[in-house]
């Protein structure tokens, strides 16, 4: 027995790989996710991780499908604001990777409140985290002259008809009269087109391995990718800035880099002052930008370095947004739906949900959309994801941004196979139910005292149905009946332990008033109570009369 379980688990994590998710337990692209903004209806943060902005005077606008209100547009003086933490913190994290998409309006440069010379000498910042600029003053003390003060964080935008990338680190020793500076610039890479949608990605690494460093080489450093493509970076040894091995960039030893990060904006400071200072943007006077002129849309920040794969999968991913069609329409329902009566995240994303289709069709593309409701009948979230490929196939993981327990529903406008998965330490897997069914059975079930099996059911009608369970022992005989109703669109987790027999192997037959209504339903395996235990399996439940219908909506 333990052996069949062992292959069961071996072939549970083959799957979980070819998922996707390795790390502790999380599924693919939202690995490492840290803050994540699509800007559909405000500035929240999707992740989970409560890192909500607050938006500045810059406007809600069509985002890059089309619909209303799903983006933002910038100009001189607004912004989105990120309030400081150490989990956003690159010294804090080491490693980084943004990805966001822009509609830019320009790339010479010029928005600012503290423009001098040329207009095109002022970059348009597409995201920032920093503090100070040269020429500034540091915002701890550090001595008392003006020369004391730091630049610390990067920032990249749009200048000079190109796309730029700076990280810079003043550090200003007590015995030193001018401070050692530390700066990464790349400034070659051409700026995308003005008036389109570009997927744009950095990725940053503050930790420097000699062992795979080639000197005048930094590839292994900073990575930018335009519209999936890994940009070619000019060598340049950057050792200065990213120090010895496993060492992160060197800060001051008494900094905090305690600054918010800027969407649409730089924060800095050019009045020359005595330190110790503080740096006040909301101060006209002293505070400046350098401010993105376009539109931004859907920013995710991780804190890991992502694959040219995981890039390409981001480019092609719709994100929450409507109109997986494309051509600006929102997206209409199809006819088929499919069913996991189970769905389980958690806000930290080590319990998850997630599934892996194919379109049946080899002709056509397949639209679809995926709706996780709640327990009670809510819809948490409703993803948009590309349409797939005619004979083409997605798997992707889904999370609320909270903990949400309750079942998933796909809605495609082709014929779809499909498999559900969800995990925790580890993770099964089961085939979507593509019918209801008003009799079902559960052909094996044991409540021991280690095993448990439990009950998913999910109504997706319109209207209550009841349920009516019945447990039959190994010889056929009857041991024991329970009810419960289920409202509309509201799902049950119902461990078979309620049947109150200690010793329980057999079989539970599943009826549904009235027949003409159906639900979908599997069970769950685990040992989990016991000592040690560790495996985790699921079955659906089989229908005995497949007559009700397949789309009660």
């Amino acid at each position: 027995m333990r052996r069949r379980w062992q292959a069961v688990v071996a072939i549970v994590a083959g799957l979980f790989l070819l998922l996707g998710g390795a790390q502790n337990s999380r599924a693919g692209i939202d690995d490492g996710l840290i803050a994540s903004y699509t800007f559909s209806g405000g500035a929240a943060d999707g992740s989970g991780h409560g890192h909500d902005g607050v938006v500045h005077d810059a406007i809600a606008v069509n985002d890059r499908f089309g619909n209303p209100g799903g983006a933002y547009s910038f100009s001189n003086g607004t912004w989105i604001e990120i309030p400081n933490s150490d989990e956003l913190d690159l010294p804090q994290q080491k490693e980084m990777t943004i990805s966001l998409w822009i509609n830019p309006a320009s790339t010479a440069g010029s928005q600012s409140t503290c423009a001098s010379g040329t207009d095109n000498d002022i970059m348009e910042t597409i995201f920032a985290s920093t503090n100070g600029e040269e020429g500034s003053c540091f915002t701890s003390g550090m001595g008392s002259t003006a020369n004391n003060y730091a630049t610390v964080g990067f920032w990249f935008g749009l200048r000079n008809g190109k796309l730029q990338f700076y990280l810079r680190n003043n550090h200003k020793e007590w015995d030193d009269d001018r401070p050692e500076v530390h700066a990464a610039s790349i400034d070659t890479i051409p700026a995308p087109a003005v008036g389109k949608w570009t997927h744009i990605v950095v990725e940053i690494s503050t930790v420097y391995d000699v062992s795979s460093h080639v000197a005048g080489e930094n590839m292994g450093r900073v990575w930018i990718y335009v519209d999936g493509v890994k940009q070619t970076i000019p060598s340049t040894d950057y050792s200065d800035v990213l120090g010895q091995p496993t060492e992160i960039v060197p800060f001051p030893r008494d900094y905090s880099h305690d600054q918010p990060l800027y969407v649409g904006a730089r924060y800095y400071d050019r009045t020359p002052c005595v330190a110790p200072c503080v740096l006040d943007w909301h101060n006209g006077e002293r505070g400046c930008g350098d401010f993105f002129a376009g539109e931004i849309d859907d920013l995710r920040i991780y804190n890991r370095i992502l694959s040219a794969a995981e890039v390409e999968q981001l480019k092609n991913q719709s994100g929450d947004t409507p109109n997986p069609g494309g051509g600006g329409g929102n997206y209409t329902e199809g006819d088929y739906n499919y069913y996991l009566p189970y769905f389980h995240c958690t806000a930290d994303h080590l319990t998850w949900t997630g599934y892996g289709i194919s379109n049946s069709s080899h002709e056509r593309a397949a639209p679809f959309a995926v709706t996780v409701y709640e327990g009670n009948g809510h819809i948490a979230k409703t993803v948009y994801p590309d349409p797939l490929p005619a004979n083409g196939q997605a798997a992707a993981a889904i999370f609320t941004g909270q903990e949400t327990i309750g079942w998933m529903r796909v809605n495609s406008h082709e014929k779809l196979t499909g498999l559900a998965f969800f995990g925790q330490t580890y993770m099964a897997d089961i085939p979507f139910v593509d019918k209801l069914s008003s009799h079902l059975v559960i052909p094996h079930i044991a409540q021991k005292s280690d095993w448990d099996t439990i009950l998913m059911v999910c109504n997706p009608n319109d209207k209550m149905v009841s349920l009516t369970l019945t447990c039959y022992g190994t010889s056929g005989a009857e041991l024991a009946v329970r009810g419960f109703s289920l409202p509309a669109h509201n799902s049950e987790v119902y461990p078979f332990a309620n049947f109150g027999i200690n010793d329980l192997t057999g079989k539970v037959e599943i009826a549904v008033a009235p027949p003409s209504l159906g639900v979908a339903a599997f069970a769950l395996y685990t040992n989990q109570k016991a000592p040690g235990g560790s495996f985790f399996a699921g079955i659906n439940a089989v229908s005995l009369q497949p007559a009700a219908p397949s789309n009660p909506f």
